[in-house]
């Protein structure tokens, strides 16, 4: 008996592993995008499991054991593995840097009422030296001799 299947079994199963690879192309578009969004972040908070291997082929619509099969097991796995691990660490590094951002945005807040305050200030001095500017000159206008002219 031959192992080879006859050629619309082959084709079925080829469709069925293409199927299967364009889902899982898709679930990692929408992680990326849940990456950006800051849905995964939330999500990793509330449960550690959310990317392991089978959640992730059951979200692509999968069986939990589709990468434990012979075709995909040594090649396709260790892909999925490894887009897993880097997703936890941007997703690390992404909780990291809002945090740093939550802390710029105070130190942008401090350095705007430091801002606000020296215009006040120099708003303060500029109307005070017009002031002191418009007295002067009454003094000197006061103080000048004038000329006055007889008629002839």
């Amino acid at each position: 008996m031959s192992n080879e299947l006859p050629d619309h079994l082959a084709l079925n199963g080829k469709q069925r592993t293409t199927n299967a690879l364009s889902a899982i192309e898709n679930q990692k578009i929408a992680l990326i995008n849940e990456l950006h969004s800051g849905v995964l972040l939330k999500a990793l908070d509330a449960d550690k499991s959310y990317l392991n291997l089978s959640r992730f082929c059951t979200r692509a619509g999968l069986s939990e054991n589709f990468l434990n099969g012979k075709l995909h097991k040594v090649s396709l796995k260790p892909a999925i593995k490894k887009f897993l691990k880097d997703l936890k660490r941007d997703a690390q590094q992404t909780a990291e840097q809002s945090g740093s951002h939550e802390k710029s945005e105070s130190d942008i807040d401090r350095l705007t009422k430091i801002l606000k305050r020296a215009t006040d200030q120099l708003h303060a001095e500029t109307l005070r030296a017009n002031e002191a500017e418009k007295q002067l000159k009454e003094i000197l206008a006061a103080t000048r001799p004038k000329i006055v002219e007889f008629p002839r």
